[in-house]
């Protein structure tokens, strides 16, 4: 048992401190350490078994400072009312379940390798900044939110033919494959199940664009130029990351997923 646990709790939650408490019970052996969201850090991640104590909302924040390709991940709704796609398992066994993953014992979970995304972004001047990764989706728009979201997309191909256009919209969203169960469901209704392609949606297009949908796989990439004087590239529904008319996103697959622990369902 070599792996170090952590808990990562929503600090703002006014229920927590009572439901931490039973799962303060669960965990006292493996004596873990508690690190309220908002103060996780990369470094604490590394190696670790992370448990967060939330809906999906506080894993997704977390997830932005967990990097490690080592790094486990166990969602643990501490509620009915926490939203469990991500975070599906309760406090029912809990000890059982985290003993087993130390253990490697893998007959009571398995572990997930969610893909994520990478977002990189160039300005007109030579600066690049590199924003969080993104697990469900990257929204990009005009950070007003009333001025229409203009860009060039530029979709390159593997035979080294691209396609690009100019857009109008009320902004993009770039999802994984498992993002779509999210935001994205509501905007293109079709499952998407193929975990090493990404997809991109044109909301409310303007100018009867050609690009409103796209499906981006292996060896191709996607450029989003903006002509928009205010916009924001945002990961998760998490941090804005403000960019200028002229710069450049480019954004694909990371080569850091998220490893996921789901408990096995019983035959």
């Amino acid at each position: 048992m070599n792996r170090k646990v952590i808990v990562v709790y929503k600090s703002d939650n006014n229920d927590m401190g009572r439901a931490l408490t039973k799962l303060e019970k669960e965990l006292k052996e493996f004596k873990p350490t508690y690190i309220a969201r908002e103060r996780l850090t990369e470094h604490e991640t590394r190696n670790a078994l992370v448990i967060i104590a939330g809906g999906d909302g506080t894993l997704l924040g977390a997830s932005h400072r967990i990097l490690d390709n080592y790094s486990l991940v166990l969602g643990v709704k501490l509620s009915e009312a926490s939203k469990g796609h991500y975070s599906a398992t309760d406090l029912k066994g809990l000890k059982t379940l985290v003993h087993h993953v130390l253990d490697h014992v893998k007959d009571m979970y398995e572990v997930k390798r969610l893909p994520r995304l990478e977002c990189v972004m160039h300005t007109d001047s030579g600066n690049w900044v590199k924003t969080d990764l993104a697990l469900n989706e990257f929204f990009i728009a005009n950070s007003i939110a009333y001025l229409p979201s203009k860009h060039i997309l530029r979709h390159e191909l593997v035979d080294s033919e691209h396609i690009s256009e100019y857009q109008w919209s009320s902004g993009m969203l770039v999802c994984t494959s498992q993002g779509y169960t999210g935001w994205a469901a509501k905007v293109f209704q079709r499952p998407l199940v193929y975990d090493h392609e990404f997809y991109y949606f044109l909301r409310e297009a303007m100018n009867q664009e050609k690009l409103t949908n796209g499906v981006v796989r292996p060896g191709e990439k996607l450029f989003i130029t903006s002509d928009m004087h205010r916009g924001y590239v945002v990961p998760d529904s998490f941090d804005e990351y403000h960019f200028n008319r002229g710069t450049e996103i480019e954004i694909r697959m990371s080569d850091r997923p998220l490893n996921i622990v789901r408990r096995r369902v019983a035959e």
